[in-house]
Parts: C-alpha cells; structure tokens; sequence
C-alpha cells in the first residue's frame, strides 16, 4: 500500500519559470551553479521524472522562493536609521571622471 504524499499541483518548465521569474538563461542556470559567482543555495532544485530528460520546477517552491525574496527586500528596505549612499556613489563618480567628460561640463574643478 502507498502512503499518501503530497503531490505538487503543477510542474513548471523552463519556459513558465522564465515567465514567472523573467531572468536571462545565464543567470537562471549561474542561481543553481555552485561554481558560479550568482550561485544562489535558497533556488529551488529543478527534478527529472522518470526516464525523461526533461527538468521541471515545483511551482510552490518558486512561489515560496519568491515570497522569500520579497520580504528579504523588505527587512533590507531604508529604514530611518539606514542612509540611501546612491547619490554618494554617482557624485563620486562624476568627481572622478576627465574635466573634458561631458558629465563634468560646467562643474569647476578648483583645487
């Protein structure tokens, strides 16, 4: 006799997963590569069925990873006591760049 187990309600393939988590290929297959600098350990393992060489996502488990990421998000939001350093980061930038770069015409470069 079988035990009932819990049965994923839908498998996804390559293409409903890129659909629902519009990333690049490259950066789809770098999230499972252990190798690579975007490994990402939290992606859900893809499975094989029996015989096939196709690979399939649990959609539940892309739903929860993406729930995941999403209140990671949110407990990394700016809060009061956190300080937004893009404006730091783009004016050190154009600080940096030649006197003649479009970016700095009109800035006075005064030492």
């Amino acid at each position: 006799m079988l035990t009932e187990a819990k049965i994923p309600k839908r498998l996804l393939k390559k293409r409903s997963l890129l659909a629902k988590v519009p990333v690049s290929n490259a950066l789809l297959y770098g999230w499972m590569d252990k190798s690579s600098p975007y490994y990402d350990p939290t992606f859900p393992k893809p499975i094989r069925l029996a015989g096939g060489r196709s690979v399939f996502w649990i959609e539940e488990e892309i739903d929860q990873w993406l729930e995941i990421s999403i209140s990671q998000r949110d407990d990394d939001d700016h809060g009061p006591d956190k300080q937004d350093h893009t404006f730091q980061k783009t004016a050190s930038k154009v600080q940096g760049t030649p006197k003649n770069h479009p970016q700095n015409q009109g800035v006075s470069h005064h030492v």
